[in-house]
């Protein structure tokens, strides 16, 4: 069942096709095809939103699971589980941010024990740090330096509404 515009028996335009099984398409239709970015939904709630070509998920797209949890399908068809849904949150500029991921990479210096990206109704995300043992063997500007240089290599790699404002610091040996 298709609610919008039919072109040569085929749907065509912005609309919803909806199956026996259970299953809908939400999105752009072309010559009876789904195209550009649209949605999957899957009878038990399940969701793929994304981006299609000639009917096929095409470039990257996002599968969300009625369980909150989040993923993505690889190359080779694989399904990478990247986060939760309730994780994410929204900045003042109306942008949504995945902490996660985000938190994946600042872990990779070892001189931060514990790390919460927060950004909900902020302009920017920021990062609440918790400094490891190993930090506290680091001289100040030492340690110093290597979080910035952390800060700017993730802001290099994460989106320009994603990337963290300022580190804030919440330990017994403060900047």
């Amino acid at each position: 069942m298709f609610r919008e515009q039919i072109k040569n028996r085929q749907p065509n335009g912005i609309g919803t096709v909806k199956f026996s099984d259970g299953n809908e398409l939400n999105g752009k239709w072309k010559n009876g095809f789904f195209n550009d970015n649209g949605t999957f939904v899957y009878p038990d709630g399940s969701k793929y939103i994304g981006e299609y070509k000639s009917g096929k998920w095409n470039g990257q797209g996002t599968l969300i699971f009625p369980n909150g949890d989040k993923g993505e399908i690889d190359q080779d068809g694989y399904l990478k589980i990247t986060g939760r849904v309730k994780d994410i949150f929204k900045t003042s500029k109306g942008k949504y941010v995945a902490p996660n991921p985000i938190e994946m990479k600042f872990s990779k210096n070892k001189n931060i024990g514990q790390i919460c990206i927060a950004g909900m109704n902020l302009i920017q995300p920021i990062a609440l740090i918790v400094l490891s043992e190993n930090a506290n063997k680091e001289n100040k500007l030492n340690l110093e330096e290597k979080l910035i240089k952390t800060l700017e290599n993730v802001n290099q790699q994460i989106e320009k509404h994603e990337q963290i404002e300022k580190i804030v610091i919440d330990s017994e040996k403060n900047l």
